[in-house]
Formats: C-alpha cells, sequence, structure tokens
C-alpha cells in the first residue's frame, strides 16, 4: 500500500469516527476527542506539505499553518480558562470564534499540502474533498462542546481538573515542521 492509499484509507476511517461523534459533545471527553483529532489532522497535512517537496508551498503553508495553530491555541486556552474559572457567557463567543477560524484555516493548508502532494506526484489530490468533508464536524462538535460545557460547569476534583488540563496541553499543535 503505498503513502497515498494509506492516507486515503486513514482519512476514511477518520471519516467513519467523526460520524459517530457528529452529535454535540456532552462533557470533557467528548471535546479532548474533537481537539486531538484536530491535532491529528493539523500534523497530517504538515506530513503531507514536508512530503511533497515543495519548497515554496512549504514556507507559504507556514503562514496558513500558524495562523490556524494560533486559532487553536486561543480556544484550547478558552477551555483550560473555563476548566480552572468556570465558564461566562463572554467567554463562549471567543471560544467558537477561535474554533471556527482554527477550522477554516486548516482546512486552507489542507488543502494546499494535498494540491502541493498532487504537483509533486503528477496527479489530481484523492483526499481533498475527503479532508474538507472531515474538519467541518470537527469544528461543529467542538462548538457545540463549548456551549455543552459552559452550560453544564459543575465543581470538579482538583486531580479531576489536572488531569483534563493535561489533556488540553496534549492537544496543542506542534509547530510548523516539527516532529
Amino acid at each position: 500500500m503505498d503513502r497515498t492509499q494509506f492516507l486515503t484509507v486513514s482519512t476514511a476511517l477518520c471519516l467513519t469516527m467523526v460520524s459517530a461523534t457528529k452529535a454535540a459533545a456532552e462533557g470533557w471527553p467528548d471535546t479532548i476527542d474533537l481537539l486531538t483529532e484536530a491535532r491529528s489532522h493539523a500534523q497530517a497535512c504538515m506530513d503531507e506539505m514536508r512530503n511533497s517537496g515543495d519548497a515554496s508551498a512549504i514556507s507559504a503553508g507556514r503562514d496558513t499553518y500558524n495562523a490556524a495553530k494560533a486559532a487553536a491555541d486561543g480556544a484550547i486556552a478558552g477551555f483550560t480558562t473555563g476548566l480552572v474559572q468556570g465558564y461566562r457567557p463572554e467567554d463562549l463567543p471567543r471560544i467558537q470564534s477561535n474554533v471556527e477560524r482554527a477550522g477554516a484555516k486548516l482546512e486552507d493548508f489542507c488543502n494546499a499540502a494535498i494540491r502541493a502532494s498532487a504537483a509533486a506526484k503528477g496527479s489530481r489530490g484523492v483526499l481533498s474533498d475527503i479532508l474538507k468533508e472531515a474538519i467541518g464536524p470537527v469544528v461543529d462538535g467542538l462548538k457545540s462542546a463549548a456551549g455543552a460545557l459552559w452550560s453544564r460547569h459543575v465543581e470538579m476534583a482538583k486531580l479531576e481538573m489536572e488531569t483534563i488540563r493535561g489533556q488540553l496541553q496534549e492537544a496543542k499543535w506542534p509547530e510548523y515542521g516539527s516532529q
């Protein structure tokens, strides 16, 4: 199985899992899963971009990736603050806005990575439609999660908060070009 086939199968599997979590997230486990899924998409697209070997595309992709990463970091910071301090109504639009920006920029970055990879291989990228479909439900799920967590915030044991905080930190995206 070549790399393109592997990515196609992997992405199709992701789509199946996304459809299972398409309903609104109801708590921290769902939120962490969705954040981790977004991070995995970012990593896969970064790998695809890097493997294209197109220095110009790789350089141009850096800005788009960094904009997506900044928005994702903002959403994770919002979730972290909400975890520790409790959610306030004014926090929700900011978190959801960061989630939307991260999703839009991630989609742009992934599409650019697929184009660069396809050009390097001299073929049409088969993953573009699959990845485009997969990112939207993750963004929608995270926006729902922000609302659900805000409306259902309850006091948690300190150990549980620390565990969730650690999981939120692990969901942060890698720096562009890092492994």
